[in-house]
């Protein structure tokens, strides 16, 4: 009986992974959109908005809404202006102020207006930034001006009495208006009352293409920095660059580097792209992505934290009251192709001069020079449809010292 109570098997080897295929990598959302809907009991309703653009979302800036369609009517009964930003990869949760604590102890706004029954429709809006600035509808869930009885679905997968949880291979929202809630199917069925993923929402792996420097793009090398386009990486040759964070634990090893100290390199080696610097965002080869992957990097551009929360802006240089006193400069929509907003906050009385600058150092133009008080949010329109698509840096240099932000100009 020496054996007994365990066995011994030959050796065996199990399959290997499958190799990476960047070919399966698709583009990261472009804006926000609804991914999670709950439609519980009583007071328990509360929506989930997620930001999987790699870029910080303000969401008082350009006025994000959510708005509430009762009983098939085409005329909002309710809308609440969402307030605060979102960071890269986070959520804000909209709940209404008597849900259960489960769905309060998640929630970033907790208004007090009517919330949405499963016969409702439920749009998510941006703008006008301006008096007369545009609305853009960015997703629906329900069929705006549908009375569906009780609910879009049944009871296997609907609007009642059920939280719905949007698929992670989904990138953006729906504006499909057709009657019956056409994309039901993009989201997956949980019970009444179920909160277990409130508050953070699984997405599959996805790419900002972006452009590295033209020696890099020229020679292969994964090396550069900054925001970049959404657009779909359409092949998998030395021509696709993509951004990937490269984490603080990465040191660089042996191999040949023909590049400078900022990171560039040739082909020369496995790890060309692993310049010990980290963590930092860096312009790569898709072909290198996998191995990346591997080492601990991660797609996108490392995390931000929100800046301080900045209320919605006026056009032009008007400033408005800051929230806290932290000093900050920040830029959205970013990327862009025709015109972002500038906005900075400073938290003592000063001199300040906001410029941007091309990636050669050259000035494109001087946005202000003058003097700023302190805790304002001041606020500027920088028009890009005349510029050539690329990295443009803005610079904020006031007598206590120089923020940075980088800009991404599209086509």
């Amino acid at each position: 009986n020496a054996d007994l109570g365990s066995h011994t098997v030959d050796d065996c080897d199990f399959p290997p992974d499958p190799p990476f295929d960047p070919n399966r990598l698709v583009a990261c959302p472009t804006e926000v959109f609804i991914s999670e809907y709950i439609e519980g009991s009583g007071f328990n309703k509360c929506i989930e908005v997620y930001n999987g653009t790699g870029s910080i979302i303000d969401l008082d800036a350009d006025v994000y809404k959510l708005t509430f369609y009762f009983n098939g009517n085409t005329s909002a009964g309710t809308e609440i202006e969402l307030s605060g930003c979102i960071a890269p990869g986070d959520v804000h949760v909209v709940c209404d102020d008597g849900a259960a604590s489960a769905f309060t102890d998640e929630a970033d706004q907790l208004p007090t207006n009517n919330f949405f029954n499963g016969d409702d429709a439920v749009a998510l809006t941006r703008g006008p930034s301006t008096p007369s600035g545009p609305i853009f509808l960015l997703d629906i869930v329900g069929t705006i001006g549908e009375d569906p009885g009780s609910q879009w679905g049944d009871f296997s997968r609907g609007t009642k009495e059920q939280t719905l949880r949007r698929k992670s291979n989904v990138t953006s929202g729906s504006i499909d208006n057709d009657p019956g809630f056409p994309t039901l199917n993009e989201w997956e069925r949980y019970p009444q009352n179920n909160s277990d993923d409130l508050g953070s929402h699984t997405a599959d792996l996805c790419v900002i293409a972006c452009t590295p420097p033209k020696s890099d793009s020229d020679s292969g090398s994964g090396s550069g920095s900054g925001s970049g386009s959404s657009s779909t990486t359409s092949s998998t040759d030395d021509k696709t660059f993509v951004l990937m964070c490269q984490p603080a634990s990465t040191t660089s090893s042996s191999g040949s580097h023909s590049g400078s100290g900022s990171g560039s390199g040739s082909d020369s080696s496995d790890d060309d792209d692993d310049n010990g610097k980290g963590p930092q965002t860096r312009c790569v080869n898709i072909n290198k992505v996998g191995k990346l992957l591997a080492k601990g990097w991660t797609l996108g551009p490392c995390p931000e934290a929100c800046p301080t929360a900045v209320k919605r802006g006026l056009a032009g240089s008007d400033a408005m009251e800051a929230t806290s006193s932290d000093n900050w400069l920040t830029a959205y929509p970013n990327p862009f192709n025709v015109s972002t907003r500038i906005s900075f906050s400073m938290q003592d009385d000063s001199h300040a001069v906001l410029e941007v600058f091309n990636v050669n150092g050259s000035l494109i133009t001087q946005l202000y020079n003058g003097n700023i008080e302190a805790n304002q949010v001041y606020n500027f329109d920088f028009a890009g449809d005349d510029l050539a698509k690329g990295l443009y840096i803005t610079k904020l240099t006031t007598p206590s010292g120089i923020l940075y932000q980088k800009l991404m100009i599209i086509k």
